[in-house]
């Protein structure tokens, strides 16, 4: 029997059971460039085959997020000749993962810059010291800026910036920034500086490592592909249903940051350690068209908000909810086809919690359907008296109302628990009866005290 207990004031109430346009994806290995800083010697290979070579002026090398990173001392960096290429045009994105030596410091830092075209830098520790990303347009403007957060030192930092004409945004380490940027930018003669100084701007002290630049915009579901799939390949076997149940196995579901993810007693349980950090599962096959509900029971440590994240090859959708952070199971129902252009073969799905950190979650199921496929799971919206004091021998009324976010309900009933010396008139239980998903019934009492309470 499951029941949820809400207090207000002296009352006790207890409710029982009795029975943006969507390009299409592109894989991760389409950039224009690409540098990688293996070589010990000053030419940097363009590892697109596209001739696009740099030259590493007074730089070393130092262990870098895969194989060796360009070591930098805020003189010395990588300069690209100048190419059609690498001018924005219609559109255009950056990648690239960045570890400093020290935090934001005045003056800013460049991390990646066509003169008078984009840049990508750490701005100046005034100006809040945040990873920024900007592009000049034709009216000869800078701003508006798409600015991340702020970098700390010793810590990779993965970043993939983008711009269409429209907009330009920065994603760092999962943390998406967007501004309106309208227009064009005219193009250049400059060379592309990685690292070194630029624009009137101070080089970077750190590394950098696994460069990219890619002659087209990256839309949401370009960035889930490099960030949920990257170069790794695909599961060669696609599931194509999406119903987990956790019990036995995580049923490839996963973290990347490297929490413990397991299953223990039918569940899958894992410590988040950000409100960022995402479980999720790729290698679906899966028609968002066919399957319009999402439900979801869990138990959360703690944390305010839970997020749902599908990744079609036409979508990239976050669909949120409120989280009862209480350590118990709940049943969440997410419409999702209420989603805007809720459409395409979803090959991803994710769960994360906002709001707090070392979030102890426990997932009993994850389930895609035509309706809720969860226990009923009733949850009390308000509870109030007509008056906050009850005058002595007056009847006072007290209303319930009662919503059910799981699936159906059949006999539903509710009990009022009152303090010593108030009586409720009738029988304190009441019969709610049946209840389907969001359905809401209102409950009435009528109470009387020998003295004022």
């Amino acid at each position: 029997m499951d029941s949820k207990y809400v207090s207000y004031a002296p009352f006790l109430f207890a409710v029982f059971l009795m029975s943006c346009p969507h390009p299409s994806a592109r894989a991760a290995d389409d950039a224009t460039a690409s540098w990688s800083f293996e070589e010990p010697g000053p030419t940097v290979k363009d590892r697109s085959a596209r001739g696009l070579d740099g030259t590493a002026t007074g730089c070393a090398r130092a262990p870098g997020r895969k194989g060796q990173a360009l070591k930098l001392d805020g003189t010395s960096g990588m300069t690209v000749p100048d190419s059609p290429l690498l001018h924005a045009g219609k559109g255009f994105a950056l990648e690239c993962w960045v570890m400093l030596d020290k935090g934001p410091v005045d003056p800013p830092m460049n991390i990646i810059t066509k003169a008078n075209e984009y840049m990508l830098r750490v701005d100046p520790n005034k100006a809040g010291g945040h990873i920024s990303f900007y592009v000049k347009t034709k009216d000869a403007s800078w701003e508006p800026r798409a600015r991340g957060p702020r970098p700390e030192a010793g810590k990779w930092y993965h970043i993939i910036a983008s711009w269409d004409r429209r907009k330009a945004w920065v994603w760092v380490n999962g943390k998406l920034t967007a501004s309106r940027k309208p227009g064009e930018c005219v193009p250049t003669s400059a060379p592309v500086v990685v690292g070194g100084p630029a624009e009137g701007v101070a080089g970077l002290v750190g590394r950098i490592d696994e460069v990219r630049f890619y002659g087209h915009a990256i839309g949401s579901v370009g960035l889930a592909r490099r960030t949920w799939i990257g170069d790794k390949p695909e599961p060669a076997e696609k599931r194509t249903d999406a119903l987990f149940e956790f019990n036995e196995t995580t049923e490839g579901w996963h973290e990347k940051e490297g929490s413990d993810v397991s299953v223990r007693d039918s569940a899958l349980c894992a410590t988040l350690s950000r409100d960022d950090s995402l479980l999720k599962v790729i290698g679906l096959d899966i028609n968002a068209a066919a399957y319009p509900v999402a439900t979801v029971r869990m138990a959360a440590s703690c944390g305010k908000r839970g997020v749902c994240v599908f990744v079609s090859d036409k979508m990239v959708k976050e669909v949120p909810f409120r989280l009862i952070a209480d350590g118990a199971m709940h049943s969440y129902t997410l419409r999702c086809a209420r989603q805007n252009r809720w459409v395409g073969q979803i090959w991803g799905m994710g769960l994360r919690v906002e709001g707090a950190e070392d979030t102890q979650v426990r997932i009993d199921f994850i389930r895609l359907g035509e309706t809720s496929d969860a226990p009923p799971d009733l949850r009390i919206l308000s509870l109030a008296p007509e008056r906050r004091i009850m005058a002595m021998n007056k009847p006072a009324a007290v209303k319930a109302w009662v919503r059910n976010v799981g699936g159906p309900a059949k006999n539903a009933v509710a009990r009022l628990s009152v303090p010593a010396g108030v009586e409720v008139e009738g029988n304190a239980t009441r019969p709610i009866g049946a209840m389907g998903l969001d359905e809401q019934k209102e409950l009435t009492w009528t109470l009387q005290s020998a003295k004022p309470a």
